[in-house]
């Protein structure tokens, strides 16, 4: 005997669910970068997200430390810290050391 959908387990489900995920895609589609608040000057969450991936496993970084990397990259900004886990990245990133 075949298995009976219930109205939640259906192809409308499907559909809503897809639906509700592009949407949910869409709305964070962009993230306004640090000061600017400015979307013509965004930074894509997708970008965002893979960048701090990649450094959190070629750098060995915590996922913080991958995300501040990643900032400051995108912002072409200096990276003010004394913490040495962001000395490999020094070719990456532009480092400014506390003393």
């Amino acid at each position: 005997m075949p298995h009976a959908q219930s109205p939640s387990q259906g192809p409308h489900r499907h559909a809503k669910i897809s639906q509700c995920l592009a949407w949910q895609r869409a709305r964070r589609e962009s993230i306004p970068q640090a000061g600017g608040g400015n979307a013509s000057h965004a930074i894509s969450a997708d970008t965002l997200a893979d960048t701090a991936a990649d450094f959190k496993a070629r750098f060995k970084l915590s996922l913080a430390d991958a995300f501040a990397a990643v900032l400051a990259k995108e912002r072409r900004a200096d990276l003010v810290t004394g913490d040495l886990e962001f000395k490999p990245l020094e070719k990456e990133i532009k480092v400014q050391w506390l003393k």
